[in-house]
């Protein structure tokens, strides 16, 4: 099917640059809260000054994929910035061209083009998911949450809430985790319990 891609360029000699980037990616992630969640979005930008500043969109479970925009000299060096952000991929139109001539030979065209697609390729290479949650939780704002508070977490001497308690506390903890406003850009984790994970949570997940 078709994905919209929105692509809201920051001029890369602005002065002020980095400062353009913050408040795009605050207005993003903004307008990503009012969408439904099962919408989707690419997001087509400028590559930031600060590494990995897209974390937070890219955590979003509204959008689909970051692209990065190329406007340095060489595909050397976009190559490199590109490496400094991590799940973005490239969309190097100028890098891609890069060495090739009409006046070439098929095998000097074809061994050039190999050459150029497998350093944009190897650049945009998609950290694995352990990894990626370690980056995120290094490097992005938001904040882990503890939404456990049962039975295995109070003292008995102190208080033994009955099983309906539990299960109405465990119904809460349910509707807070499933809610579309608690999502990846702003929380990089829940803190549960080993009882709460034996439970299912709305509409039947574990």
């Amino acid at each position: 099917g078709l994905v919209p891609i929105l692509e809201p360029e920051v001029d890369l000699h602005a002065p002020d640059k980095q400062d353009c980037e913050q408040l795009l990616l605050d207005l993003l992630l903004a307008g990503l809260r009012q969408m439904n969640p099962e919408d989707r979005l690419i997001f087509k930008l400028t590559m930031p000054t600060q590494p990995n500043l897209y974390l937070p969109l890219i955590a979003h479970p509204c959008t689909m994929r970051v692209v990065g925009i190329a406007r340095r000299y060489s595909l050397e060096d976009d190559c490199k910035i590109l490496t400094q952000n991590d799940c973005i991929v490239a969309s190097f139109s100028r890098g891609l061209k890069e060495g090739l001539h009409i006046s070439q030979s098929s095998e000097e065209f074809s061994a050039a083009l190999n050459k150029n697609c497998e350093a944009i390729f190897q650049c945009s290479r998609k950290p694995g998911v352990r990894e990626m949650q370690r980056i995120r939780i290094r490097q992005q704002d938001g904040f882990f949450v503890t939404v456990d508070q049962c039975i295995d977490t109070t003292p008995e001497t102190l208080f033994q809430p009955s099983k309906e308690d539990c299960d109405k506390k465990h119904r809460m903890r349910s509707r807070i985790i499933t809610n579309p406003m608690f999502e990846g850009s702003r929380v990089l984790g829940a803190i549960m319990s080993e009882a709460t994970l034996d439970h299912e949570v709305a509409g039947g997940q574990p």
